[in-house]
């Protein structure tokens, strides 16, 4: 995964000090997106955006700033006026701050303005098909006897698989994605250049069906609705790993006046509510989870520290 330098996340600190009028029509709002397009996050982005559109009268565009894990969408939205919001996800927000050394944890709730959870996201660890394990106990006593290599299309994906890696006595070779992130990484994983990943499920599930990946576990908590068969990591006899929650919530900059975030917060309540896009979230296994300001900044600070356990458990180095 390639990292932003200490420096150029540290620059993130420096809004403008432009002001918002949000409740005037014809405003536009832009929500930007820390991974490529056709990605989960990406495709419930553009199903919100017409609902809040007229919930909020006003206009949205989405635009998908992916690289640097992240923090190239973070920075841009730091920097940017208080009309200007990062469609968050945990790779952009909690990985980011693992990934930099010296950043302290305030420096999310420091930098931007906390607006509303958007939902919560699943997890899979897979194989290739050339892998000949067919469970999860299998899959650990075969890797532990092979060379194999694991990727890290999702930053998300890094400190579980590393958590799963330690927790097991695996030693496997860690290799990056390509430009196109978690789809890159899909493809090393179907070519063989990469033999286990810990995926979304949305994206995994065609190959799954297809039969050029196996799902071993669910890594993210609960079973997962589109691929129901698949047992959780504790089910499938591993209760010692502690699943990360994978996310997605609206961060302003930091310059967003409170009563601004919560207005389109409460807004955000009534959208996701929607029967059609509760249907659309339900067939790519992302679980709608609203909230206000207030609750997604005590969200975030626990996050942050269970990220921060797991980065001392496993040793995972900033860059």
């Amino acid at each position: 995964m390639k990292h932003l330098d200490r420096r150029a996340f540290l620059g993130a600190t420096a809004c403008s000090s432009l002001t918002f009028a949000a409740k005037a029509q014809g405003q536009t709002l832009k929500f930007v997106v820390p991974i490529p397009a056709g990605t989960t996050a990406d495709i419930v982005a553009r199903a919100i955006k017409d609902p809040l559109e007229k919930a909020l009268r006003l206009t949205i565009v989405v635009e998908d700033k992916p690289g640097a894990g992240g923090s190239i969408a973070a920075k841009y939205v730091a920097n940017g006026d208080a009309s200007t919001f990062l469609f968050a996800t945990s790779s952009a927000m909690f990985a980011g701050v693992m990934s930099v050394k010296n950043v302290a944890d305030d420096f999310i709730l420091s930098n931007f303005a906390p607006v509303s959870l958007l939902g919560r996201y699943a997890f899979v660890l897979v194989v290739n098909d050339q892998v000949p394990s067919r469970t999860l106990k299998e899959f650990i006593e075969y890797a532990k006897k092979h060379q194999l290599a694991f990727g890290r299309g999702a930053p998300f994906a890094y400190p579980l698989t590393a958590e799963f890696n330690k927790l097991v006595g695996i030693t496997a070779l860690d290799l990056p994605a390509g430009t196109g992130g978690e789809r890159s990484t899909i493809q090393d994983l179907l070519s063989n250049r990469i033999q286990y990943y810990i995926a979304t499920t949305f994206l995994a599930e065609p190959h799954i069906r297809s039969g050029k990946l196996k799902a071993l576990a669910i890594a993210t908590g609960n079973r997962s609705v589109i691929l129901p068969e698949v047992p959780t990591m504790a089910e499938a006899g591993l209760p010692e790993f502690v699943p990360l929650e994978s996310c997605s919530a609206l961060f302003g900059s930091k310059n967003l006046p409170a009563s601004e975030a919560a207005r389109i917060a409460g807004a955000l309540k009534e959208v996701i509510a929607r029967d059609d896009l509760k249907e659309l979230f339900k067939k790519m296994d992302f679980w709608p989870a609203t909230s206000t300001p207030e609750e997604l900044t005590s969200y975030t600070a626990k996050q942050l520290a269970a990220w921060r356990a797991v980065q001392k458990k496993t040793g995972i180095e900033p860059q």
